[in-house]
């Protein structure tokens, strides 16, 4: 896995502020190791920027501006399940220090050690989750 993408600060606070683990949700899930305070940064997403993707791409974030990152690149928030009321969200899209693209996630409550952390992923998908 390709763990430069990430600076090690970056790195490094995320190792302290989150684990992956089984989730109830599905799968694999991202879990707070602990409390974490509202409006918090959790951690940061990276990966490969498709500028005016399909919605059909599964494997992606998107950044708020019409673009898709891909999410294939390891790092312990792509594990982030969805939810109708997420503890998470995409704060702000910016650069780190070598200009690559980012998104930030923080903290929209409180998160006590040990909740697994969840962002709402897009009305489409909301969709899909109620058909099932």
């Amino acid at each position: 896995m390709d763990y430069e993408i990430f600076s090690a600060r970056e790195w490094i606070l995320m190792q302290r502020k989150v684990v992956v683990k089984k989730s109830k949700i599905q799968g694999l899930g991202t879990f707070a190791k602990r409390h974490t305070p509202k409006a918090q940064v959790v951690g940061y997403y990276k990966g490969k920027v498709f500028e005016g993707g399909d919605d059909t791409f599964v494997h992606c974030w998107c950044d708020g501006k019409g673009n898709e990152i891909d999410i294939l690149v390891d790092g312990p928030l792509r594990y982030m399940n969805h939810s109708s009321e997420p503890n998470c969200e995409i704060s702000r899209e910016d650069t780190d220090s070598e200009g690559r693209p980012r998104s930030v996630i923080i903290s929209i409550c409180d998160i006590v050690k040990g909740e697994e952390l969840t962002r709402y992923y897009s009305d489409y998908f909301e969709k899909l989750v109620k058909k099932s």
